[in-house]
């Protein structure tokens, strides 16, 4: 069964609000975030500049490309009860996506 959240992303000025998917069986040694093209665009981060690194990833379908953007972005979970302090991520962006 699928756990999401609801999360606030913010590189600059820019900001969204959308779902995360908590147990999608994504891991990593840092806080990365992964998101489709048209996120990536509101967020500033696409189409990639000198900023993106062009990384491989191992996937359960092989191996992909996607672009990595080093601390990119504020994440903070949206909670009816409490606010939470957000924290700094890596952006992943799979434009296959």
């Amino acid at each position: 069964m699928a756990a999401r959240v609801r999360i606030r992303l913010r590189s600059g000025s820019n900001e969204i609000e959308s779902s995360a998917l908590l147990n999608s069986g994504f891991e990593t040694v840092s806080p990365d975030v992964a998101v489709p093209v048209r996120a990536a665009r509101a967020l500033g981060l696409w189409p990639p500049s000198r900023t993106g690194e062009l990384i491989t990833l191992d996937t359960g379908g092989g191996e992909a490309e996607a672009y990595l953007f080093e601390s990119a972005a504020e994440l903070e979970l949206i909670l009816e009860d409490r606010r939470i302090k957000p924290i700094l991520v890596n952006v992943i962006v799979n434009p296959s996506y």
